[in-house]
């Protein structure tokens, strides 16, 4: 039984993935495409980006780029698959390891996860003792909006946020980034591992900051 617009009240509106460990521009928030569907099911587009999660030719669910829907999805193309058929299980509830391309091949990654809701913590307090203390502080969620498919907070009391950035870093910046709707990686601060999805206080690893002219 194929998936049809009658049921997609029962599909889940948004997705997130998480890859931390590789293939992270994948991650973030992937919504669903109510008139799309590809071999006969739902296919969810990612906000932020240009990659689809769909139902593959071989009964699997894959997170592929541009050329698989050029295929229009005819097709098992991607960089992230679940190897487990899913018989009609939507891809939050699907069981199975997740696996992604690296290199030339697939490796199992356990760390990978597609839920249908995304544990975002409401308030982030950020220190930064040995320059750019004017970062510092509580940093609060901001309700309703994501910034390249993940979260965001604002500086409370100040006039800066944390966002992640188009390049798939955690970012304290201000302004400037806000004003290009947080389509860059400007900032003062930043992550030097990309996020694949993992919130600011989970991530771990090295943070930089700007100092005059270099991080």
């Amino acid at each position: 039984v194929g998936w049809r617009r009658g049921v997609a009240g029962a599909m889940p509106t948004a997705v997130y993935v998480t890859s931390p460990n590789g293939q992270q521009q994948c991650a973030g928030e992937y919504k669903l495409l109510p008139d799309a569907s590809a071999n006969g099911h739902p296919v969810w587009e990612q906000s932020a980006g240009s990659f689809w999660l769909y139902s593959g030719t071989n009964g699997m669910w894959i997170i592929g780029g541009r050329d698989a829907k050029e295929k229009n999805f005819e097709c098992a193309h991607g960089m992230i698959f679940c190897r487990t058929e899913h018989g009609g299980l939507t891809p939050d509830k699907v069981s199975g390891i997740w696996e992604r391309l690296d290199g030339d091949c697939f490796v199992e990654d356990f760390a990978i996860k597609v839920s249908s809701s995304i544990q975002t913590p409401f308030s982030l307090r950020v220190v930064s003792p040995n320059g750019q203390q004017r970062c510092a502080g509580e940093y609060v969620l901001v309700q309703g909006e994501m910034a390249n498919g993940l979260p965001l907070w604002k500086q409370q009391g100040g006039k800066l946020f944390m966002y992640s950035g188009s390049n798939g870093a955690w970012i304290i910046g201000g302004s400037d980034a806000k004003q290009k709707n947080f389509k860059c990686a400007r900032g003062v601060v930043y992550s030097k591992r990309s996020s694949g999805g993992i919130m600011p206080d989970k991530i771990g690893g090295v943070w930089l900051r700007l100092d005059s002219d270099s991080f």
